[in-house]
Order: structure tokens, then sequence, then C-alpha cells
């Protein structure tokens, strides 16, 4: 019997763990084949949505409701609030990145992606078509926005079973809740999957992010590297406020273009086993069972299967391998 009790984290706006690792406890019977359990630890996260963006969430769907006061773009949702936030050093909001984004798809309306932010709060993105390509903002903890697509801006074509991030705070490695939010709207059907954090430039100061994001997204859409660019930071606020005046996207304005060798656009990469029906990263808030024939891990949740502690010393089969049996 193996079983292996992971941390306890709680998580707020700026997330924080303590982590107590426990070593595991193996028992070997004879007559038995054992089944690994994992016993979770408890995460209760609490996601960051901004003040101009009302949200009514439940278990199956997902109401996302645009500010209803006097707007500076109604077709779009922007209001003065927003215009306020462009023009000044705040951080950009929710509201702002959905707006970049619609307007973004209206003019690549070819390429996929560009779903709402607020889809983070509960995993409920639209699953993509596996080949097609897409474009991505996330939101990446503490107030902090990313930018994720599966364009290879060698071939122009998108890749399979990788995503790439363009990530303004670079380097780091991508969250564990980025990471979900990957494979909630990509549902990787291999057993691994690849985050490639990209060599881009790093943010000069703690309030820009969003504008790089939609920067970073903008380029891919017109096919350049945005590794390459080394934005001209001071103008990017207007010039973002003179697209949507505008209703229409150009590139952002840089300084120069980056000299980045062939094979040095990646800067980190992590590679995550995928697991279970849900084909999510290892959770280690979830309880997770091991099929005693083909030796995937599956949470409990998912499978509709209920104390796992009482699995230790017992064979259990997933679906899959339970019909080969029958």
């Amino acid at each position: 019997m193996s079983v292996n009790t992971p941390s306890v984290s709680k998580s707020r706006l700026v997330p924080s763990s303590v982590s107590v690792n426990t070593p595991s406890v193996s028992v070997n019977t004879p007559s038995e084949v054992s089944v690994s359990v994992k016993t979770p630890s408890v995460s209760v996260n609490t996601p960051s949505v901004s003040s101009s963006v009302s949200v009514s969430l439940s278990a199956t769907t997902s109401t996302i409701s645009l500010p209803s006061s006097e707007s500076m773009m109604p077709s779009i949702g922007l209001s003065i609030l927003e215009l306020e936030i462009l023009r000044s050093n705040d951080w950009i909001n929710d509201t702002i990145i959905y707006a970049a984004q619609k307007l973004l798809k209206q003019h690549f309306p070819s390429i996929n992606g560009f779903q709402s932010t607020l889809y983070s709060n509960n995993l409920k993105f639209r699953v993509l078509p596996l080949d097609d390509k897409y474009v991505q903002i996330l939101h990446a903890d503490c107030n902090h926005w990313i930018t994720v697509s599966n364009i290879d801006t060698n071939t122009n074509k998108g890749v399979r079973n990788r995503a790439l991030i363009y990530d303004s705070l670079v380097p780091r490695k991508p969250s564990y809740n980025v990471k979900q939010q990957i494979c909630s709207f990509l549902r990787p059907l291999a057993n691994s999957f690849i985050f490639d954090i990209l060599n881009i430039m790093p943010q000069p100061n703690s309030y820009d992010c969003g504008v790089i994001a939609i920067a970073n997204a903008t380029e891919l859409l017109f096919g350049n590297n945005p590794a390459k660019c080394v934005w001209d930071v001071s103008k990017m606020r207007e010039h973002l406020i003179q697209c949507f005046q505008q209703q229409k996207i150009t590139r952002f304005p840089i300084l120069r273009e980056r000299r980045i060798p062939f094979g040095h656009s990646v800067k980190n990469f992590v590679i995550e086993d995928i697991h279970c029906t849900c084909r999510m990263p290892e959770d280690h808030s979830k309880s997770m069972i091991e099929c005693s024939m083909c030796k995937k891990w599956f949470h409990g949740a998912c499978i509709g299967l209920e104390g796992l502690e009482n699995y230790t010393d017992k064979k259990w089969f997933c679906s899959k391998c339970d019909c080969m049996l029958s």
C-alpha cells in the first residue's frame, strides 16, 4: 500500500504556500496487487476579478456582463473608467483585456482563442479544436497578464502538445494555475505536455504587463516574433487607446528589434504528465487513484469514486481496462 500525503496550501490574491513533505509508507502484501492512492492537500483559491466587470457563474454556465455605464466604445464594452486606467499607471483590468481580444478576433477571424479571462475563475473555457491556431491572454496570478499561443513564428503553423508562453516577468516557470487554464481549453490527448517560456523583453515596470500581453498577441497575429520586439513602453497605452477609438488593431510601437539567434527563442520549458479523463496535470488538491492494469492516474472526483482510502489494498481498474477484462 502506498499513501502520499501532499502539502496543505491556501491561496489568496498573492499566492503563498506552506509545504509539508511526509515520506510515503510502503507495505507489500503477497496475495494482493496494491492500488496506489494519493491523498491531497486542501486548496482554496480566491481569484482577482475587476470591479468593472460583473460575473455570474454556476456549475454548468458562465455569464459575463460587460459594464452598462456610459461607454467610450459601447460596441466593445469600454467605459470612462477603462479610459482613465489606460491613461494612468493602473493595472489593466479584465474588461480592457476582453475588449482587446474582441477587437483582435474581429480582424483575425481565422485564429481561435480570445476567450474571456473570467473563465479562469472556474476553468470553464471552451475546448478548442486540436489543429486550430490560437492566441489567448490569461490572468496569471497576482494581477499579472500573459499571452499563450501555439503559433510557431518560424513556420506560422500551430504546434501540438506544446504551449508557447509569452510572459514579461521572465525568466520564471508557469504556475500550476496557468498550466490548469491552458489544459482546460486544450484538453491534451498526449500523456505529456510541454510549456515553453519564450525569451521576450522583460517589462520595465510593475504595471504594464497587460498592455505588453496585448502587444505580444498582436505581433503574433501579424506573423512576427514578439521575442524580437523592444517595446516603446511610453507610447503603448496611448496606442491602445487609438486602436479602440478607431476599432482597428495595429502593431504596437517598438524602439528596435532584438537579434534572437536561431533556436534561442525559448528561455525555459516545463514538461508535465497529463492525467485522468479531465486531461490535467497532477492536482495536489484532489485525490487520485492508479489503475491496477494500465497504471494511469485518475482523480476520484472525475470518475465519481469516493473514499479512495478504502482502495489502498484492493485492485481497481479504470473503465477502459475494465471493459477489456470483461
